[in-house]
């Protein structure tokens, strides 16, 4: 029994297993409207891989917007991922930029009006407006006067060297605004004596040659025809009298004349 051999068959079979199938996905990034800059660099991984989601590259933007993140969707209806975040790849994955309104901090600037030296009235009131506001200039409202001028407008500069303004005017409001009353100086006028009109004088139309003539024929016929009567005046001293009266109406003749001419 001991040398017995014994005659022993068994059939093996080899055993197949399928190799699994190795998929892969592709990860891809979209900017999503953005204006500049670039989007990360997309890549493939292997199915059920945990995949660490990108953050924007630095230039990456949109004016007006903030980065809100990623979503799987374009119109922000999908999953949404942040930067760093951790993703399980299943299928091809996009994710696309979104972006939110930015909100811009409200600047105000006041709008106020300076005297600028008026001695009465006030100054219109002032305003507090917003940046970029298109802002009416007032005219003066309040009736300022300075004395010996005249109101001529406003100016962002005291002295009158910088931007005018006149009542109704139109201003983009970029920065607080002061707007000083502007004065010209009244020129009055420098009064004047009246004007006197001389009276006409009519110059007596004499011939001193006539004059002087008549004058001498006057004296003779005085010394030859006279005759008075007896009344007891010695007729020779009456005689030169009448003839000195008569020298001296000729006399004053004459010097008319020169004066007149």
């Amino acid at each position: 029994m001991d040398n017995q051999l014994v005659d022993w068959h068994e059939n093996l079979f080899a055993i197949w297993s399928e190799d699994p199938v190795i998929v892969d996905y592709s990860v891809s990034y979209d900017g999503n409207g953005a204006l500049s800059g670039d989007v990360p660099n997309g890549t493939r991984v292997e199915e059920n891989t945990v995949y660490t989601v990108l953050d924007t590259l630095p230039n990456l933007a949109n004016p007006g917007y903030t980065f809100d993140g990623w979503n799987t969707a374009q119109d922000g209806t999908g999953q949404a991922v942040q930067p760093n975040a951790l993703f399980t790849v299943t299928e091809d994955t996009v994710f696309y930029a979104q972006w939110k309104k930015a909100i811009v901090p409200v600047v105000d600037y006041s709008i106020t009006y300076n005297a600028n030296g008026a001695t009465q009235g006030s100054v219109p009131n002032g305003s507090t407006v917003t940046e970029n506001t298109v802002y009416e200039i007032l005219g003066n409202t309040n009736n300022l006067t300075l004395k010996n001028h005249k109101f001529m407008g406003w100016n962002d500069k005291a002295d009158g060297t910088g931007n005018h303004f006149d009542a109704k005017d139109k201003l983009t409001v970029t920065s607080d605004k002061v707007l000083y009353a502007q004065w010209e100086l009244e020129q009055k006028p420098i009064p004047t004596d009246p004007e006197i009109t001389k009276p006409e004088v009519t110059k007596p139309n004499l011939n001193i040659d006539e004059i002087e003539n008549d004058h001498q024929e006057a004296v003779g016929n005085v010394q030859s025809d006279a005759v008075l009567p007896s009344t007891g005046v010695n007729e020779n001293l009456l005689v030169p009298i009448v003839g000195s009266g008569i020298i001296i109406i000729g006399i004053t003749l004459v010097i008319l004349k020169k004066k007149e001419s």
